[in-house]
């Protein structure tokens, strides 16, 4: 190799080491800026996701803190906002009145709405760009009504126009005196036959009832479809045991509420009285029940004042019936 090659190579290797740190130098500053952006995007990903999470708890918690508190609506408003504050404390997260608004939708004081709220929400990787927390929370809106339709509803009548919370009444006759000539209380809600009554005394009607519908009764006194029925019902469903009625209600005061789910609640129209034979009876509401007596084809339960339902079913104001419905309407 001569001096003139030698020479030559000398040159270009200069001038490839001179181009090369002037693209290093550039290299590195878009490094530098990939570094600033994966960073943001991690901190972003991060904080964002524990956001959510935790708009999602105060949504849950707030969404039942409000289904608490309007069990307790219209009647009680200062309760229910302390029933809201309870089930939030129970799932830590603390609420104060401040927090909780009682309106009207329907009738006075028949609405709830609970804003839960972290006003300081740590944030983990934010903190890099000057902003370590930031305020994260839900609200949600519940209201209270009485149904405008009810499935699920047995087929016996009450035609009583005076009934106490916490008294039992004959639902199912076996006898006279009966609500009326060849009637001993049964119904024909989802279709007439004993089979049919029997299948609706065991799991309530499939055909969506209203006040101010007419429905004919089922003569005669059933008695081999009431005894089935209504040991099935009992013996078959739930925990398979006739419980006392103190065991799944809970009084407060003159009020008798549901408390724990048994088949031994019912839901039975209340009519107008049973003429002779085949003379339809007229829905004008609906009340509930607990059996608590059930032998041959008499069937007495105990009537309460408060049973919470939670059905997508429309809704009205609240009646006197005391059978009402709960549901989330924001």
């Amino acid at each position: 190799m001569n001096v003139k090659s030698i020479k030559f190579i000398s040159i270009r290797y200069i001038k490839f080491k001179k181009k090369f740190l002037r693209e290093s130098g550039q290299i590195a500053i878009i490094v530098g800026f990939l570094l600033v952006a994966i960073v943001g995007i991690l901190a972003y990903v991060i904080d964002e996701g524990s956001l959510y999470e935790a708009r999602s708890y105060h949504q849950t918690v707030a969404d039942s803190a409000a289904l608490a508190g309007v069990q307790e609506l219209p009647e009680n408003p200062q309760e229910a906002v302390q029933a809201a504050i309870d089930y939030a404390a129970m799932h830590n997260v603390n609420l104060s009145a401040e927090d909780i608004e009682i309106t009207s939708t329907f009738v006075s004081n028949d609405t709830i709405t609970v804003t839960s709220v972290n006003p300081d929400k740590q944030l983990f990787f934010a903190g890099i760009f000057g902003r370590n927390s930031t305020p994260v929370g839900a609200k949600a809106t519940a209201v209270i009504g009485s149904p405008k339709e009810v499935t699920g509803v047995v087929p016996w009548g009450f035609n009583n126009n005076n009934y106490t919370a916490g008294s039992e009444y004959t639902l199912k006759y076996g006898s006279p005196p009966a609500p009326g000539p060849g009637n001993f209380g049964a119904l024909s809600v989802d279709g007439s036959g004993a089979s049919v009554y029997k299948k609706t005394i065991i799991n309530g009607s499939s055909a969506p009832l209203s006040v101010g519908m007419w429905l004919n009764p089922e003569t005669g006194n059933m008695t081999g479809p009431t005894k089935q029925g209504t040991d099935d019902r009992i013996y078959k469903q739930e925990n398979c045991m006739l419980d006392s009625f103190s065991t799944i209600t809970e009084q407060i005061e003159s009020v008798y509420k549901l408390v724990k789910p048994d088949s031994q609640f019912i839901i039975v129209p209340w009519v107008s009285d049973f003429g002779n034979g085949n003379t339809p009876v007229q829905i004008l509401g609906f009340l509930q029940f607990v059996i608590t007596y059930s032998q041959g084809s008499v069937v007495k339960a105990t009537f309460i004042n408060k049973a919470i339902l939670q059905t997508d079913e429309e809704i009205n104001g609240i009646d006197s019936s005391g059978l009402r419905v709960i549901r989330l309407i924001k």
